[in-house]
């Protein structure tokens, strides 16, 4: 069977005790029982960010769900982290050239026809799950920040989720438009990291 088709009934099957001990005397297991991170849906289900990741996710007890989201040509939030269809697709070529509108949402390989889900969809089904699980969104593309948050609100998990971003302006952009929401830096690039964050930091002391 592959591991990807069980799901664990406790944490500590996904990961077992092997006696290594940390500087404070925890245990891996014990590491791992206090907080499960779902990176992606990555080691739940086939393939990363989908809905079956999600269920399987919540469904072994993560605490915390990270996402990403990608912008089609049409503007659909859709789930997904890589800037290329081909990487899990059964299409091709740039996200942000899929007209979702006209050929549907893309679908996975070798996932028996399971599509990458909208946000929306994503969202919907993670408020509607039986969990006190958090959401962790990853906003890759920017300018659609209050189309992210219109879906987040309409669902009611503002309390219950983190914007994460790589750029500091989608980050301020959140901040203005809903201040409840919980923020984090994903990376920030090299070459623009000095005009971004020295903003950041201006909005951090002015606050």
């Amino acid at each position: 069977m592959h591991p990807y088709d069980r799901v664990p009934r406790e944490v500590s099957e996904l990961f077992p005790d092997t006696g290594l001990k940390g500087v404070h005397g925890a245990s891996i297991s014990d590491v791992m029982h206090a907080t499960l991170l779902s990176h992606r849906g990555r080691g739940f289900g086939v393939p990363e960010g989908s809905l079956t990741a999600l269920d399987r996710a919540l469904a072994a007890g993560a605490r915390y769900v990270e996402i990403d989201t990608r912008v089609s040509l049409d503007g659909e939030l859709l789930v997904y982290h890589d800037v290329w269809l081909d990487s899990l697709c059964v299409e091709t070529g740039l996200v942000s050239n899929h007209h979702v509108s006209n050929s549907g949402a893309p679908t996975f390989r070798g996932a028996q026809g399971e599509q990458v889900a909208t946000f929306q969809q994503f969202v919907e089904r993670f408020s509607a799950a039986d969990t006190d699980a958090e959401l962790m969104v990853d906003i890759k593309d920017g300018g659609f920040e209050v189309e992210h948050l219109e879906v987040l609100r309409y669902y009611g998990v503002i309390d219950r989720c983190w914007v994460v971003a790589w750029a500091p302006e989608i980050l301020l952009r959140i901040h203005e438009l809903e201040p409840r929401l919980r923020l984090s830096f994903s990376h920030i690039g090299l070459t623009d990291w000095r005009s971004s964050f020295g903003r950041y930091l201006a909005w951090l002391g002015d606050g």
